[in-house]
């Protein structure tokens, strides 16, 4: 077993407590030699990864809620340079709801309470992946948001109480559902008839029709190949004994022309038959 006072020490040169934009905890040390972190690995638990290849550096971290609590209650009281965020990082994992796993959707609280522990951390330890914990953008979105009241405005219905997947704010600034999106979506794509494309291509190019349509090349095909405008050749060339014997008393050039294949193919099903000499 590591010696605590020893993993501690180690922790404050080497270790960092992070908090994702997300609110959650993570807890890492990262060192060139992966054998002391393999030490921590199986006292602590959690993964030992290569963390950059180039200069082979190695990563030990912690993400589950009860490993990242025991580790850091554990060292506390051995810690000196890195007590406060020690501290912060327990906080933060103890905010997480064990039952809460997949897809749940968490409280107003729980999330500020996180945004406010994240804060407190950026304070200490001031890094690029921590400054604007709020956007531009984010800031922008919630303030469409109240302005709208949390409702959709076509729908009328509440979303309030919805993840923020189901959230969509268009470039008018309104605040709508995903559902009304996807009929917003539907109704707004352009309907091109086979007598559209026809009147198009007359006397024209592929390239010259699609501009005409307003479409790329391989838009316009796929519309044709849906309509039934453009021949598929099958995939498999198919030839029967009866066929073959057909053509026999033709010159092996001839019966490649009469039969629309080449003469490798011929032989092949030849071959198969049991007809080659």
């Amino acid at each position: 077993m590591i010696d605590l006072q020893y993993a501690a020490g180690f922790f404050d040169g080497e270790g960092c407590v992070y908090i994702s934009p997300e609110g959650r905890p993570c807890v890492s040390v990262t060192q060139k030699r992966p054998d002391v972190l393999r030490l921590f690995r199986e006292d602590f638990g959690g993964r030992v990864v290569n963390h950059d290849k180039k200069v082979s550096c190695n990563r030990w971290q912690i993400l589950s809620r009860e490993e990242i609590i025991n580790f850091l209650e554990a060292i506390l009281p051995y810690s000196i340079v890195k007590t406060d965020e020690i501290t912060l990082g327990i906080k933060c994992a103890m905010l997480i709801n064990s039952q809460n796993k997949g897809c749940n959707p968490h409280s107003e609280s729980d999330w500020a309470e996180r945004y406010k522990i994240r804060a407190e951390m950026q304070k200490l330890r001031p890094s690029r992946r921590m400054v604007n914990l709020q956007s531009a953008r984010k800031k922008h979105r919630d303030s469409v948001k109240e302005k709208c009241k949390f409702e959709c405005q076509l729908c009328g219905k509440s979303l309030r109480d919805l993840p923020i997947s189901d959230h969509v704010i268009t470039k008018d600034d309104l605040l709508i559902c995903r559902a009304c999106n996807f009929t917003r979506f539907d109704q707004s794509k352009k309907i091109i008839t086979k007598e559209a494309i026809v009147n198009a291509m007359e006397g024209r190019s592929v390239e010259e029709a699609a501009k005409i349509l307003g479409l790329v090349r391989s838009s316009l095909y796929k519309k044709r190949m849906r309509l039934g405008m453009v021949k598929i050749k099958p995939n498999k060339i198919i030839l029967t004994k009866e066929q073959l014997l057909s053509v026999s008393k033709e010159k092996a050039k001839d019966q490649a022309k009469i039969l629309g294949v080449s003469r490798r193919t011929i032989c092949k099903f030849r071959q198969k038959y049991g007809l080659s000499k």
